[in-house]
């Protein structure tokens, strides 16, 4: 039989998971927290892994993360839930690792169809007990999260110090938008064609730095680009008035 575990802080969602997952013939392991979620996964070696996003102590994606950099555990599939579909949130969550997305909304089938695949798919790996690799302490687990956010935030620093770089000798006007489609960062170019400095623009979203209306059309571009969708490309006229 194949066990799966479920880390999730709400005990109705628990128990959700677990009658859907043992009702498609699989045993289930619980975990309430982020912390409980990595160290369930080094002590039982599941076959599958399926987190909600928001948990205490670590979050979902912390969690995948951290056990998708580790060779022990690397190799099991994990799914990421989340009761919010918050725009983007899908295209995050595989950002962190995972293998599949899902809404709790839809969870039934959908739930054991994609399990089946991930299961199927990674195929037949038992570790052996002298292989089991050491459940780690809360005190351990932590200390690598803070090391890996430490990481992540040198990475981004880097990369955002490439990414003014190269827009400051670009002579085409272009700006960065969040998940929210407000402004992160402006080039000097852009700066000059719409009369702005840069700290006005800074924050703002994208109709208000264009000084125009974003169309329907416009809008479910940028979503499709900000979602990780194919490429989307918008001709914008700035007018001198």
């Amino acid at each position: 039989m194949k066990s799966i575990l479920v880390a999730d802080d709400s005990a109705v969602a628990r128990t959700m998971l677990t009658r859907v997952l043992v009702g498609g013939g699989y045993r289930v392991v619980a975990a309430t927290d982020g912390i409980e979620a990595v160290q369930q996964a080094f002590a039982e070696m599941p076959d599958l892994i399926v987190l909600d996003i928001t948990m205490p102590r670590m979050n979902g994606h912390q969690v995948c993360r951290l056990l998708k950099r580790n060779p022990a555990v690397a190799r099991i599939p994990v799914i990421i839930l989340s009761g919010a579909e918050t725009r983007g949130l899908e295209f995050w969550s595989l950002r962190t690792g995972a293998d599949a997305f899902l809404y709790k909304g839809g969870l039934g089938s959908e739930l054991l169809t994609v399990t089946g695949d991930l299961l199927a798919a990674a195929g037949e790996t038992a570790t052996s007990e002298a292989l089991r690799p050491n459940v780690p302490t809360p005190v351990e687990i932590l200390s690598e999260v803070c090391a890996l956010m430490d990481e992540e935030l040198d990475a981004s620093t880097i990369a955002r110090i490439q990414l003014k770089t190269i827009l400051e000798n670009l002579e085409d006007g272009v700006l960065t938008l969040d998940m929210d489609r407000r402004v992160t960062a402006v080039n000097h170019a852009l700066c000059r064609m719409l009369g702005r400095d840069e700290s006005k623009l800074l924050a703002e979203s994208y109709a208000e730095a264009l000084g125009e209306p974003a169309s329907s059309a416009t809008l479910e571009a940028l979503d499709t680009a900000l979602t990780g969708g194919a490429l989307v490309s918008i001709d914008s006229e700035v007018v001198d008035g």
